[in-house]
């Protein structure tokens, strides 16, 4: 999986490592830390820009449709 080049996109190294693995959520009230990027993290969870969303959602779909040891929680899903 970590080498499906469906997996593989370019990102801010920084941004990235502060994500973590947190869950994608809506946070309205949060405010982005990171300069012109838009993502937002507040309290263990993650409010990507929406520019990206579509491109994130459409790979956690082909993953989880294409390898069956991923699986999304129903929230994520």
């Amino acid at each position: 999986m970590q080498s499906d080049m469906f997996n593989l996109y370019p990102a801010i190294g920084a941004v990235n490592a502060l994500r973590s693995n947190y869950n994608f959520t809506m946070l309205p009230a949060a405010k982005s830390d990171f300069g012109s990027c838009e993502m937002k993290i507040d309290n263990r969870k993650a409010e990507p820009p929406e520019i990206a969303r579509g491109q994130i959602a459409r790979t956690y779909l082909y993953m989880e449709g294409t390898y069956k040891r991923y699986s999304m929680s129903k929230s994520q899903l």
